[in-house]
């Protein structure tokens, strides 16, 4: 017997930090609430130790309670992702790709305005350690999004380029077809 329900689905936002992924998301739920949120961030943050390090494990275990907990879930999801680890999630999304139907957008903005956001807002932050600026621009030297395009056609996963500069309405509809 087949079963022909039909696939939830799962729409991947990644880029760097700063491009406008958590603005985004928090609209598109407003709008989406058959969605169930998932973000990379919440999941290192139980690894931090009080001085907020990883440790030599810390980002693996993240990343693989992560999906692991992707793997129960039979709802539609919207994943907020980073620029590291880009094998690790594309081939962790190919194991999901026979419950999902995924939708990768590599989500592109100005280095500089990603950095100066980013700053921004961590300075805003009470009590945390805040990067650089030279710790931020190394992270765009990563090859983001060339790395994760070729990863995920090697893999044969869908994914296209996001412009975050459009206007939110625009990037809803885009994210939402």
């Amino acid at each position: 017997m087949t079963d022909n329900h039909p696939k939830s689905k799962l729409l991947v936002l990644c880029g760097p930090p700063g491009c406008g992924k958590t603005t985004l998301i928090e609209k598109f739920l407003e709008q989406n609430s058959d969605y169930k949120f998932f973000d990379i961030f919440n999941y290192i943050q139980r690894y931090k130790d009080e001085n907020g390090d990883l440790g030599l494990n810390g980002s693996a275990l993240a990343h693989e309670e992560m999906y692991q907990d992707l793997k129960k879930v039979k709802e539609n999801i919207i994943l907020e992702i980073g620029t590291n680890r880009a094998e690790f999630h594309f081939e962790n999304l190919k194991f999901l790709e026979p419950d999902f139907k995924i939708n990768i957008f590599l989500c592109i903005l100005d280095k500089d305005i990603c950095i100066n956001r980013t700053l921004a807002r961590w300075e805003q932050s009470q009590g945390r350690n805040y990067p650089s600026r030279e710790y931020l621009e190394e992270k765009f030297k990563r090859g983001f999004p060339q790395v994760q395009k070729k990863i995920s056609e090697d893999l044969g996963l869908d994914s296209s380029f996001l412009d975050m500069s459009l206007p939110t309405d625009r990037l809803l509809v885009i994210i939402s077809e």
